[in-house]
C-alpha cells in the first residue's frame, strides 16, 4: 500500500506541473484539488508509516516535479494541438540562463516603448537579454547576417512586449524566447522590417504575435513568408 501511495504520490505531483502549463477553464480549481490531494497522501505517509517515510514522500514529490517539468512541457504542447490540422513540433522549455533573464524581464513595471524600458531598472534583464543573444552562436550568426543591432534587438522587445507578448507560454515568457531561438529571431526581425516598409510609425503587430504565441504554445511552424499584416 504504501509504495501504491508513492506512485500516486508521483503521478499527483505529475499533474500539478502538467495543469501550470495548461490554460483550461477550471485551471484553479484544478489546482485546488490537486494540492489537497497531494497534502492530503503526505499526511496519511507521515500518521501511518511514520516521519522517514513521510519526508522520502516529500522528496519524492519535489524530485518528480522538477524532473517531470520537461517531460509536462510536451505533453502540454501536444494537448494544447490537438484539433488542428497544422504540423506539430516539440516545444522544448527555456535554458537555465534564459529562465533566469525571464524573471527579471517579467518582473511588472510600465512599459510603452523601448525607452520605458531602457529608462528603469528593465534595462539590465534587456542589456542581459541581448548579451544571451549575442553569446549564442546561432543567434550571432543570424544577427550577423541580417545586420540586427543591439539597439534593434532592444526596439523588437520593447515592440513585442507592446504587441502583447509581454505574458508566459508554457514556461516561456515569451516576449524574451522570440529573440532567444533561431527560428523565431528571424520571423520577428523580417516582420518588423517588413511592417516597417508600409508605415515606419507601426510596429511589430498582432498578426505576427499571434504566430508566435501558437508557435511557443503548440508548436505550430512559423510561415515562411512574415505576415504584412497585423
Amino acid at each position: 500500500m504504501m509504495y501504491l501511495l508513492y506512485i500516486i504520490l508521483a503521478i499527483v505531483a505529475f499533474l500539478i506541473m502538467l495543469n501550470e502549463l495548461l490554460r483550461v477553464s477550471k485551471k484553479q480549481q484544478i489546482d485546488v484539488f490537486l494540492g489537497f490531494l497531494l497534502v492530503g497522501i503526505l499526511v496519511v505517509m507521515f500518521a501511518v508509516y511514520g516521519w522517514k517515510s513521510g519526508l522520502l514522500a516529500i522528496g519524492i514529490s519535489l524530485i518528480v516535479a522538477m524532473i517531470s517539468r520537461p517531460l509536462a512541457a510536451k505533453a502540454a504542447s501536444k494537448l494544447l494541438a490537438i484539433g488542428t490540422n497544422k504540423q506539430k513540433r516539440s516545444t522544448s522549455l527555456p535554458s537555465m540562463t534564459l529562465k533566469q533573464i525571464s524573471r527579471q524581464l517579467a518582473k511588472p513595471r510600465k512599459c510603452e516603448t523601448y525607452k520605458d524600458i531602457i529608462s528603469d531598472e528593465g534595462s539590465v534583464a534587456v542589456d542581459a537579454l541581448i548579451n544571451y543573444c549575442e553569446a549564442n552562436s546561432s543567434l550571432f550568426e543570424i544577427m550577423k547576417s541580417l545586420g540586427v543591432s543591439r539597439e534593434e534587438l532592444g526596439e523588437a522587445y520593447g515592440d513585442l512586449l507592446i504587441a502583447g507578448a509581454g505574458q508566459w507560454v508554457l514556461g516561456h515568457w515569451l516576449a524574451a524566447s522570440s529573440l532567444a531561438y533561431p527560428d523565431t529571431l528571424r520571423f520577428v526581425i523580417e516582420s518588423k522590417r517588413n511592417v516597417g516598409k508600409m508605415d515606419r510609425n507601426r510596429r511589430i503587430g498582432i498578426a505576427t504575435f499571434g504566430h508566435l504565441y501558437e508557435h511557443f504554445e503548440k508548436g505550430t511552424p512559423l510561415p515562411e513568408i512574415p505576415p504584412e499584416h497585423s
